[in-house]
This record gives C-alpha cells, structure tokens and sequence, in this order.
C-alpha cells in the first residue's frame, strides 16, 4: 500500500497546478480555501504560509511551503507566491509561480536514501476558477509546463543528471472539485499538443550513461476520483473499504523514442515508435479494470551484447482484464483480452532460429478473448473479510466462462477456436472437487503435421517426442482436409466427455 501513499503526493502536486465552467460566484478566499482542502485527500500534509494579505480585489498568498510525507519518503514544494484576483464576473484568476522548486527524500526501509531536487515551470499559463464554493471549477492553459530534475545526491548515488526533463505543451483542460458525504469528488480532462523527454545521465567516475529522446503527440488524459476527505494513512489497506474508486485513462497519437545505454565497453542503441495508442483503468471496491493498447508498435536495437541487429513490430497490440471485487449473489461479468496482430522479426533474428530458412517466416498472430461470471462470497479488497476468504475451499463460485476467440498463428501453423460452458456449484464431486461443467467447444490446427516434419528435420524436436504427440492429436482431433485437424470437446448434463462424437469418460 506504499505504492498509493507516493502516488498521492505525486498526484497532489499535479493538482494544485492543474487544478477544474459553471455558473455562480466563488470569492478569492473561497478559492485559496478550496486549494487548502485539496490537500486533505492525499495523506498526511503540511502547509507553511508566511503571510496571507487582500488588497483591493486580489488575495497575495506569500512564502508558501507544502510538506507530503509518508513512512518511506519527503516531498517539499516551494511554492513562494500565489494571488487570487477576483475579476469581476464571478470567477477568479489565479496567479501561479513560473518556477516551482522541490525536493524529494528517499529513506526506504531497504536501499540507501537519496535526495532528488527538482523545478516545475511554467511559460504563458492562465487559471481561471468559477463555479459554487459547494463545486469549483478551475479552466487551465499553458504554453508550456515542464518538470526537470537537477540533482541526485545520497551515500550512495550512482548517477550524474545531466538533463532530465519532462514537459508538456498547449495545454487545455478542466479540473472539477466538489465533496458529498465524505467524499472528495474530482473530475478532471487534459490535453497536450505535444509530450517530450529528455534524459541524459551518467555514471560518475565510469562508463555508465543512459541518454533517451521522446516525443508523444496528441496526449489526451482524462479521470473522475473520488476519495475519502479523511484518508487513514496508518491503515492505507482500508481506503477501496472507505470509498476511493478510481477511472482514468489517457490516449496519444504518434510516439517516436530514440534510446542509448552504455555498460561496461557494451552500448546499445534503439528507437522505438507507435502511429497511436491508449491505456485505462478502474479501481473501486466493486471490481478492477484495466486495457490498453498501441497500433503500429515497433522496436528496433542494436549492441549491448547482442550480435546482431533486433526489429520486432506489430500491426497492433492490446490487453484487457476486467474483474469483479465485490460479494454478489448474483453472478458478475469478468473478462480476458489479448491481441498480438502480425507480430514480425527482422531476418537476423530468423537466421539464427531457421538458418536454412525451412519455416514460413510469415508474421504471427495470437488472439485471446475470454469471458464468463462469477458471484463472489467476499469483498476481496476488505481486510476485516480477508481471515475468512483466506480459510475458505474457494472464494466464490464460478457460474460460466466462454472463450468468444483463440487464434494462435505462428511459423505456417494455425489454432482457432471457441466454445461455452456452465458450471454446477452443488456437484463437487463428478469432477474431483470442481463445480460440474457442461458445454461444448470446438479447435481447428492447421499446418501442424509440416510444421512438426519441419522442426525435426531442423533437428530441434527428437523423433520420438513427436511420435507422442502425434498419438494425441489422433486421440483427440479428427483429419477434415490436408494437413487439417478438428476436435470437438462436449461435456453434457451427466458429466460425459464427448470427443468428435466418442465419449471418452
């Protein structure tokens, strides 16, 4: 649980920069107000305040310094100066620093602590706040917005920072801020024309540096959180329990990085691209769900060891997981996604596994899609529930899955298939302890036969392995056409596996 504390200091230092039009009035001191409460939802914070002065229309907030801590880390933001100008109109104009300085202080329970000083920056930016003081809205745009890391500095540091910054360009977005029963709601979407990274750091008083160029157009990234105003840090495990969810997502268009590391003698030097890509997630104490993807992802190196030059590009690639958290007596979906589409390697590499060039070096797919329901008889991210759930056969029980694709098509031999089952939860015993399944599902596997003629004739498959898997595939599959397999796998109501029509059991 470590891992949310540092996110929120992370996330809190965004928010106070990027903090999101209605119709109402909101006060200069209502604003400052609001930006003091926002720290409430991260955790254990500070706020030093040298002087606090309205003159006329605008509030001059001076020699601010906000503190985040957790059992591991420090971080300290200086902020200096802020201004509230109320403009007249019933919103509120929000002067900002253009130099932020920051430190961060590591003392991890293992490792060596460290210091990393930062400085946010800030080139044409504008904050405008309207709304009620029940919901501000904050409309921000920047020029410019970067993030630089100046130094490391620990007993142990190993890295020299050259140049190590972040930044984002013509930027727009909208951050929403309201509270309802306990909770701290923040609606919040972004946009940048332009992401780029630079990173060039070296070994002191050795042969070690990392130098990385990155550029990422069109980033869009969006959330909606809600979070509890009281957070316990000193119980972190219960915070899903006292209602956080989380659902954000981000999504780019073309992406081009350029890499070089240098270890010892050994250098390797790369790029790596994307035409566009996406990535989301869910967390609530409900259930969990996360996907992502890229089209046209491509990866290229050479050096650091490998004695070749290495290409490995896709037409697209995805993932996807979705699942339920929550007890439920009723069955709740879940879900499995994978795509690799035309998956290719560049010929050296083929060289290498095939150097007579007997496979087909045709590019490879692998396709997943699986579903089903389950009704769970606990809340998985409860700590009070978790004694029972970990003394329990199983933690629910699992209603149906169905697998809605498989596609596996890789060196000229192809596995599709799809199928359905049920589960029966009251028979544990037909199966050996596992709920009863009835259903059917059917495989095709083409181009076997010569793709295992050919890896023995490479000599990478013994003769006599293959007579064993031959025998199985006759066991189980039926010939429909040259080189043509099919099996069809039915399970029915008395527990009798059918295959291709034979039961087996």
């Amino acid at each position: 649980m470590t891992v949310y504390k540092r996110t929120g200091c992370a996330v809190a230092v965004s928010a106070l920069f990027a903090a999101a039009p209605a119709i109402a009035d909101v006060t200069a001191e209502q604003v400052w107000q609001d930006w003091q409460d926002n720290l409430s939802i991260y955790g254990e914070a500070s706020l030093e305040v040298g002087s606090e002065e309205m003159s006329g229309d605008t509030l001059t907030v001076s020699d601010i310094v906000m503190t985040l801590t957790d059992e591991e880390s420090t971080v300290t933001v200086d902020i200096g100066e802020l201004t509230f100008t109320e403009t007249g109109d019933g919103t509120v104009q929000v002067g900002l620093p253009e130099e932020t300085p920051m430190t961060l202080e590591m003392t991890p329970t293992y490792g060596d602590p460290a210091t990393v000083e930062m400085v946010a920056r800030s080139e044409g930016s504008e904050l405008i706040v309207s709304g009620t003081p029940e919901e501000m809205v904050y409309d921000i745009s920047a020029a410019r917005y970067t993030i630089a890391v100046e130094s490391v500095e620990g007993a142990e540091a190993d890295v020299e920072v050259n140049t190590v910054e972040f930044s984002l360009s013509d930027i727009e977005g909208t951050y929403t801020v309201s509270e309802d029963e306990g909770l701290r709601h923040v609606d919040y979407a972004l946009s940048a024309g332009v992401l780029n990274a630079v990173v060039d750091i070296t070994e002191p008083d050795g042969p070690g540096t990392m130098q990385l160029l990155g550029t990422i157009d069109g980033l869009q990234m969006q959330a909606v959180v809600d979070a509890p105003t009281d957070v316990d840090m000193e119980s972190p495990e219960t915070v899903f329990v006292d209602g956080l969810s989380i659902d954000a997502g981000y999504e780019f268009g073309e992406s081009s990085y350029s890499f070089s590391f240098t270890e010892e003698s050994e250098t390797m030097q790369g790029e790596a691209s994307a035409e566009s890509g996406e990535m989301s997630i869910m967390a609530s104490q409900s259930g969990f769900a996360y996907s992502g993807g890229a089209t046209a992802p491509s990866v290229s190196f050479q050096g650091g060891g490998v004695p070749f030059p290495v290409e490995i590009s896709m037409a697209e690639y995805s993932y996807g997981i979705d699942l339920p958290l929550a007890a439920s007596e009723e069955p709740e979906p879940f879900s499995l996604q994978l795509l690799l589409s035309e998956l290719t390697i560049n010929d050296e590499i083929w060289s290498m596994i095939d150097p007579q060039g007997m496979l087909d070096h045709q590019p490879a797919t692998v396709s997943l899609d699986l579903s089903g329901a389950v009704a769970l008889d606990f809340d998985v991210l409860d700590p009070a529930q978790m004694p029972q759930m970990m003394m329990a056969d199983v933690p629910g029980e699992l209603e149906e899955v169905t697998l809605n694709d498989l596609n596996v098509s890789v060196a000229g031999a192809q596995l599709t298939g799809e199928g359905a089952f049920t589960f029966d939860n009251s028979d544990l015993e037909t199966f050996g302890g596992m709920p009863a399944p009835e259903g059917s599902a059917t495989f095709s596997l083409t181009g076997a036969n010569q793709l295992i003629d050919t890896l023995v004739e490479m000599g990478l498959v013994p003769e006599q392995q293959v007579m064993g898997a031959r025998m199985m595939m006759g066991m189980f599959a039926r010939q429909v056409g040259e080189d043509q397999l099919e099996s069809n796998i039915e399970i029915n109501e008395e527990g009798h596996i059918i295959v291709n029509g034979q039961r087996i059991q």
